[in-house]
């Protein structure tokens, strides 16, 4: 019978730590080791660890000076014995038939990983609903994959948490994988690399785990002061796949999902911190900063800024975005020298946006606009050399203005 060892970095978190452990050892599979590592608590998780060691010997118990999750979950990954190994939180809840379904299905299709969903939980018990998904819409369900089936959107699929996946330890010996010593997005790196690596992803639409979001002392309620990390998250992820020869086929989607993670952070800081995050993140990627660029704040575009830049020039808007819709709706007149928008979506076309018509590519021709101005916003790196190829081919005499969210043309 197959052994999953279960590794549970723990660090003060005394008010849940009984609930999730009776989760663990109340479920249906039983053939697990349960290895805590005690990253240096100070309150009552260590007595806690201590109780539980003494009334199930499959309990492995170790103590280890205050570092990260990432530095504990190494701790424990050099002890796990298992086939199989789970990285759960300290501070989740899991479903008792999680091991076992997950389980049945790595060796039913031979997997590497398995992936399963969890509820995020608020503090009043309730289901958030609203943020975004562990597992996306573009995942797989049920079907074995690989990086090599969707190359581009391998990095997107789910969640870099490794807390709702079961992995292989074959996989993880063989490539000698492990977790950054960082506080904050520890995982991140590992969760990139090891889908690169696996030739069996299997993706269920199954809610095994109730995850508690924004817990009080929780390391990501208050990561604004590691918010660099991810940059160093990117350095090693990008050596790792340069290492095994897969960057250039994976460059492009690899870059996208850490624009993601950029653009998410940079909105939770504030002036100062943006300014000392955006100082570091140019030092530390100072050959690779400007593929992160769309998802660099441009508080700076307003309509007057807007109207400056334009300059009077006959323009058309190309890409009916919600950024650029923000900022046209809320002017306070409308610009007569920009003659409408250009969107692919056909659902948008004819329909009004701040006063302007939508009209879809083909239109080109009638509208006769001298300029176009890009106005996507997300991955407008890939999306600007490939506008002003098609104009250049297509029309000629139609010029594409310079980028309106480079900073390297502010």
């Amino acid at each position: 019978m197959a052994k999953i060892s279960v590794v549970i970095p723990v660090y003060n978190v005394e008010k849940y730590l009984r609930n999730t452990l009776d989760s663990v050892i109340n479920q249906t599979f039983k053939n697990i080791e349960i290895i805590c590592v005690d990253d240096g608590s100070t309150d009552a998780s260590y007595k806690i660890l201590e109780e539980y060691h003494n009334k199930d010997n499959r309990f492995i118990i170790i103590k280890q000076q205050h570092k990260n999750a990432g530095a504990a979950r190494n701790t424990g990954l050099k002890t796990a014995t298992g086939d199989y190994i789970y990285f759960l939180d300290s501070d989740d809840y899991f479903k008792p038939e999680m091991f076992e379904e997950m389980l049945n299905i790595a060796e039913h299709f031979n997997a590497d990983i398995v992936v399963c969903n969890a509820e995020k939980k608020l503090a009043d018990g309730s289901v958030d609903t609203k943020s975004v998904p562990f597992i996306l819409p573009n995942s797989p369900i049920n079907k074995p994959f690989c990086w090599r089936d969707y190359p581009q959107e391998i990095f997107r699929m789910f969640t870099p948490a490794p807390w709702n996946k079961l992995y292989s330890m074959d996989l993880i010996r063989k490539y000698n994988l492990g977790f950054q010593s960082i506080e904050c997005f520890n995982d991140t790196s590992f969760a990139y690399a090891i889908r690169i690596f696996a030739q069996r992803i299997v993706v269920l639409d199954k809610s095994f785990i109730d995850y508690r979001k924004f817990r009080e002392g929780c390391i990501t309620s208050t990561y604004s002061k590691y918010v660099i990390n991810i940059a160093k998250c990117f350095n090693l992820t990008k050596d790792i796949l340069e290492a095994n020869g897969v960057y250039k086929p994976l460059k492009r989607g690899l870059i996208r999902a850490f624009r993601e993670h950029v653009l998410s952070l940079v909105q939770k800081l504030d002036d100062e911190q943006y300014d000392k995050f955006l100082s570091e993140f140019k030092q530390m990627l100072p050959n690779d900063y400007k593929m992160f660029a769309s998802a660099f704040r441009t508080d700076y575009i307003t309509p007057s800024y807007l109207k400056v830049f334009l300059n009077g020039k006959k323009v058309v808007f190309w890409g009916a975005s919600l950024y650029i819709k923000r900022i046209i709706e809320s002017a306070d007149s409308k610009m007569d020298n920009v003659i409408g928008i250009i969107d692919k979506n056909p659902n948008l076309s004819g329909k009004m946006i701040g006063g302007y018509r939508v009209f879809l590519p083909d239109n080109l021709d009638i509208l006769n606009p001298d300029y176009v101005l890009l106005t996507v916003k997300n991955n407008w790196e890939e999306i600007y050399p490939e506008l002003k190829e098609y104009l250049e081919k297509n029309y000629p005499n139609i010029k594409l203005l310079p980028n309106i969210y480079d900073f390297s043309n502010m």
